[in-house]
């Protein structure tokens, strides 16, 4: 009936066909189905990379991700089929990275590489700072584990309902769905308390001829030997020869081997697999036959020697490696969590394998990341071991954790140096300078403070000290001598500071004048007015130069004599005379009655009167005349090279100051 309805509706579809007017081939026709997979199904599907990105997909996928090319990548390339960051493939360290090019933004790190956190490792296990070998005692699923600590190729099956990828990694030998399944009875697989596939163990049908077993209650025929069911005639006691049985009930091809010392013909007759002269032996690990308690030949079991890589196995302790997957001793490497080969630690140590983190077993120096066994055991670096480890660029120096490395010391970044500068060529620190615009040697601000002061033989010969506004650790770093909560301030002349131009403490400079002992660069700085070996002398009535409350020079006031005729005065007291005439100059008294008489050279000067006549009045002589310059009878003007000290100067045509014009008649200034 079906056949009929097949052939109807083939005829029917081959006269559309003939209708529209399509071309006929005996070719089967071309079906084409398009991809119902999406790019935002949120698994990885079609030819996606990674999930949802990637291949095909508009959406390229980001930093470690799975990749196959560039062009999967939104940034940075496709490295070891993760998509990475240009800094994650230069072999240098770098801030957003645990370990050289790996961890944080990068690819997870390998084991014994340094990390922050579990997700800086391909093991998700970070201990100590560094990343561990991923291990089948860890309680978490990593390595090639199907689920936690179960599964994969090194790891021991997991339990029911565990995840698994294929029947090996389940303890039932039975994965389905991508979880471990219960055994059956009827799913060819031998699991569960089967002694062969799908019979015996008391769960499922016994078994038959020739299938293993452990007890009678496993077969058919009732007769378990040499954990195979046997035939009927191989349990009743007699030589049956007709069966081929080489003693009572063993031997031949349909009863179990002979146990040693019994009858056989051939090795096949023993259990042991060796019949010498007719007489089952007992197995040996040197006999070149796999009996016993042997996993393959002459090795493995509790006896015989551990079992070479390819040969067969039950458990780890039958391999030489110590490594048994998949019923065969596996060579050792550097991820099958087991210690073995030259390793001193799981995966770790030795002439083969990456150096072990800390705390892990170690037989020298070279055998941990830290560079530093003590008492076979990784110990964590310190700043002070004398060795380069750690995070360290140079010995106990760099890195986040130890001090900042001297000028030719090793560095990866400026962070390492002691300058802030690690030259990118050398990778070694440079020497702090006062021009290299970075804050260091004890520099207050950037090259500037006490710290760019230059001496020789105890003298200052160049200093750069820091102006108004920059940082400042105390007074000597600041231009101004002045710093003020950290920042260098304009200095005062009421601050108790010197600073400034001030030659001493809130005087000289712009200041007013200091008193005795006080700094000074010249003689306006003091009280004085004489300065002396860079410190201003107290005044005294001897110095040759008007000062204290002195009238003159040297005269006057409450401490100096009084002045002679012709010095200046301020009060009687200060003239010789007792009589201080109205323009401040000792007189006698006659020197005022405004007439000209005596010795008088014009009216009230000269003569006895002293040098105290103004410009063009009648002189005799120089001591007559204010300028002490007599000319032609009359006072001349005094200049700044007449050859005289007058009109003020501090010495003879220099220094001093006057208005302009020439001095006139009583002292005034005229013009």
């Amino acid at each position: 009936m079906f056949g009929r309805f097949v052939k109807v509706v083939a005829h029917a579809w081959l006269v559309w066909v003939v209708a529209v007017g399509l071309p006929l081939s005996c070719s089967p026709p071309e079906f084409r189905f398009e991809d119902t997979k999406s790019c935002t199904d949120g698994t990885r599907s079609g030819d996606e990379t990674d999930v949802d990105c990637g291949g095909s997909c508009p959406q390229k996928c980001g930093l470690g991700k799975v990749c196959n090319e560039d062009a999967d990548c939104a940034e940075g390339g496709c490295h070891s089929r993760r998509c990475q960051a240009s800094h994650c493939v230069d072999n240098l360290p770098h801030e957003n990275e645990t370990g050289i090019d790996c961890g944080g933004a990068c690819e997870p790190c390998g084991p014994n590489q340094p990390c922050r956190e579990d997700s800086d490792c391909r093991s998700e296990t970070c201990v100590g700072g560094f990343c561990v070998a991923a291990s089948c005692q860890d309680e978490r699923q990593n390595g090639t584990e199907t689920d936690v600590d179960c599964g994969g190729s090194i790891c021991p099956p997991c339990q029911l309902e565990q995840k698994c990828s294929e029947d090996r990694d389940c303890v039932s030998a039975r994965c389905r769905g991508g979880k471990c399944d219960a055994p059956g009875c009827d799913d060819n697989i031998r699991n569960g308390k089967e002694t062969d596939v799908d019979c015996g163990g008391g769960t499922c049908p016994q078994c038959a001829y020739l299938q293993r077993c452990e007890r009678n209650e496993d077969c058919v025929s009732g007769y378990c030997l040499d954990s195979m069911c046997q035939a009927p005639e191989c349990s009743n006691g007699q030589l049956d020869e007709g069966n081929g049985e080489t003693d009572v009930d063993c031997g031949g091809p349909e009863c179990g081997a002979c146990a040693a010392g019994l009858k056989c013909a051939l090795d096949t007759d023993c259990g042991s697999g060796v019949c010498v002269e007719n007489i089952c032996q007992l197995p040996r690990c040197n006999d070149e036959t796999l009996n016993g308690k042997e996993t393959d030949v002459d090795c493995g079991g509790p006896a015989c020697s551990d079992c070479n890589v390819e040969q067969r196995c039950n458990f780890q302790n039958d391999c030489v490696s110590r490594v048994c997957a998949g019923g065969r001793c596996t060579a050792p490497s550097c991820a099958d969590g087991v210690r073995n080969g030259a390793e001193t630690d799981i995966d770790c140590g030795g002439e083969d394998c990456g150096p072990c983190a800390v705390g892990r077993a170690c037989s020298e120096d070279a055998d941990c990341v830290s560079e530093l066994c003590v008492s076979e055991v990784c110990t964590t670096p310190q700043c002070t071991d004398n060795m380069q480890n750690g995070r360290e660029s140079d010995i106990d120096c760099g890195g986040d954790e130890c001090p900042k490395c001297s000028p030719n010391q090793r560095c990866s970044s400026d962070a390492d140096c002691l300058s802030s500068r690690c030259d990118p060529e050398t990778k070694t620190c440079l020497e702090a300078t006062c021009n290299d615009a970075v804050q260091n040697g004890g520099e207050a601000d950037i090259d500037c403070g006490v710290a760019c002061t230059k001496t020789e033989g105890g003298q200052v010969v160049s200093a750069k000290l820091c102006a108004d506004g920059k940082a400042c650790g105390s007074d000597q770093d600041c231009e101004n001598g002045s710093c003020n909560d950290g920042l260098c301030v304009p200095g005062r002349c009421d601050d108790g500071k010197k600073n400034g131009n001030e030659t001493g403490v809130d005087c000289g400079g712009s200041c007013g004048p200091c008193g005795p002992d006080a700094g000074c660069n010249t003689h306006a700085d003091c009280q004085s007015r004489i300065c002396s070996a860079g410190k201003c002398a107290p005044s005294s009535c001897t110095d040759e130069v008007q000062n204290g409350d002195e009238s003159g020079v040297d005269c006057g006031g409450q401490e100096c004599p009084p002045c002679a005729i012709g010095r200046t005065c301020r009060v009687n007291e200060d003239c010789e005379t007792e009589f201080c005439s109205p323009n401040g100059y000792c007189t006698p008294e006659s020197c005022a009655d405004e007439e000209r008489n005596g010795d008088e050279t014009d009216v009230d000067c000269g003569g006895s009167c002293g040098p105290t006549c103004g410009y063009q009045q009648m002189c005799s002589g120089s001591g007559d005349c204010i300028s002490r310059h007599c000319a032609d009878g009359r006072c001349a003007a005094p200049t700044c090279d007449d050859g005289i000290r007058n009109q003020g100067e501090s010495d003879v045509d220099c220094g001093g100051s006057r208005p302009p014009g020439p001095l006139g008649a009583r002292g005034g200034w005229v013009g």
